[in-house]
């Protein structure tokens, strides 16, 4: 009787045991496919937006695009060297980025230790570079302002601004602007390869531009660097 009784126990727990595996597995396969799913979603949705950059498509085409990576953001920091791939809304802040290919400027963007830098070299600008470095502590960017020219290896820093006002006024910017609050941005998609972003609040002259950015493979290929957190002379 007692064999009896102990073969129905291992038997019961067996099965109970065989019950909790086919449930785990199915647990796994259930929380891993929506986990696949977006991935694939992300990595197709990516690629429309990339090609339709690169063939010229309309606003209209780029932002249908970036819509549908909106909610598939899978990243967390912005650190690292980025490269514009595309704007819009840009023409009165930065009347180079609206300029077509081959002579518009390659645009770079470097972020490290709460400091953001944006150069413009090639295309018009021909062997110098502009660099404008800021503060930065998303979504906001933040004063001291520093806008430097370079040729060859000379700098020239032509304005320093400790405040968004002074940096605006140097731009003759109105009463008004120079009063906007700080500009604010949001990451509308943050991925490991592609960044878009939006200016949501602040300077009415760029209120409302949208950039696309890739990361590139190294930090090298935003060098020089150094105006980040030495003054240029």
């Amino acid at each position: 009787m007692r064999v009896v009784v102990v073969c129905l126990v291992i038997a019961t727990a067996a099965s109970s045991l065989t019950m909790m595996s086919r449930r785990s597995a199915v647990s796994v396969v259930s929380l891993g496919v929506p986990t696949i799913s977006r991935a694939n979603d992300e990595r197709i949705a990516t690629q429309e937006l990339v090609k339709a950059i690169d063939r010229g498509a309309p606003t209209e085409e780029v932002e249908a695009c970036i819509a549908k990576l909106v909610p598939l953001s899978t990243s967390t920091s912005v650190d690292g060297c980025w490269k514009l791939l595309w704007s819009a809304r840009t023409r009165n802040f930065s009347p180079l980025l609206e300029l077509p290919k081959p002579i518009r400027p390659d645009s770079t963007q470097f972020f490290e230790d709460g400091r953001i830098e944006n150069s413009l070299t090639r295309g018009v600008l021909g062997g110098s570079r502009l660099v404008l470095t800021a503060g930065f502590d998303d979504p906001l960017i933040l004063p001291p302002f520093r806008f430097d020219v370079r040729v060859l290896d000379r700098s020239i820093r032509l304005v320093d601004a400790g405040s968004d006002a002074d940096f605006r006024r140097t731009q003759a910017r109105s009463q008004e602007e120079q009063r906007a609050p700080r500009n604010r941005y949001v990451q509308l998609y943050l991925g490991k390869d592609i960044r878009v972003s939006k200016v949501v609040e602040g300077d009415p002259v760029i209120l409302g531009a949208t950039f696309v950015h890739r990361r590139l493979a190294t930090n090298d290929q935003c060098l020089p660097r150094d105006s980040l957190h030495n003054p240029v002379r």
